[in-house]
């Protein structure tokens, strides 16, 4: 069987929430593309500029004081388009995620942990139960033959 994986790439905390609603129970993994305006030129939520409470929808769910929509029903796989994607890894774990993706050249910063991404355009990072990572739970993501 095929698993389609649907991709979100929210311009507001709204609009991932009723893209989310439309995807709860029909898939049972969703993408949500994150983009900062460094490593690529758009911005999504949680990345847009100026002060807004979004900001802090993202902080409370990172802080575990409120939770992703549908996070009992929908696995959250996250596509960091972000500067210095390592940095950010613990938090899009806090938020709920069980699989991650970072592109190679957003990890060039990241020194001994871009180890893990030799020859890949994109790394897979299988999120554990915890906010640290290394390299067992990394897997180049290349495609199958």
């Amino acid at each position: 069987m095929i698993e389609i994986t649907p991709a979100i790439l929210p311009e507001s905390y709204r609009e991932l929430v009723d893209k989310l609603d439309i995807a709860a129970g029909h898939a049972r993994a969703v993408q949500v593309d994150i983009c900062d305006g460094g490593y690529v030129p758009s911005r999504t939520w949680p990345y847009l500029k100026g002060p807004n409470a979004e900001d802090m929808i993202f902080e409370e769910i990172k802080s575990q004081e409120q939770a992703l929509p549908h996070w009992d029903i929908v696995d959250f796989e996250f596509d960091l388009m972000v500067r210095d994607a390592h940095a950010k890894i613990p938090d899009f774990i806090a938020v709920g995620a069980s699989r991650i993706v970072v592109h190679q050249a957003s990890m060039m910063r990241a020194s001994s942990r871009a180890s893990c991404a030799t020859t890949a355009d994109s790394l897979t990072i299988w999120a554990p139960l915890t906010s640290s990572w290394a390299s067992p739970f990394c897997r180049p993501t290349t495609p199958k033959p």
